[in-house]
């Protein structure tokens, strides 16, 4: 079981945001900065920002800015990250 922190949760999505409001696009994919740093997002590749998760690839993690919520694919299936311990 992997441990996710609450502090590590808003870093990303802050992180996400400050992409967001950089870049000032609507749909954004960027190369994931935190595989060396958070145990749970080393297999992730990259993080997608206000794409979609019908279209989202699995191996990526989807930030949706409208609820501001990260979500990741466990299962077969998009999951917010809300809980301390996943998969």
């Amino acid at each position: 079981m992997v441990e996710i922190k609450q502090e590590e949760v808003e870093e990303v999505v802050k992180w996400c945001e400050e992409v967001k409001k950089k870049r000032q696009a609507i749909n954004i994919i960027e190369r994931n900065p935190f595989k060396d740093k958070f145990d749970w997002m080393r297999r992730i590749i990259a993080i997608e920002i206000d794409t979609s998760l019908l279209t989202a690839k699995p191996h990526n993690l989807f930030y949706d800015s409208t609820t501001k919520k990260l979500y990741m694919f466990i299962n077969g299936q998009w999951l917010p990250i809300n809980k301390t311990k996943m998969w």
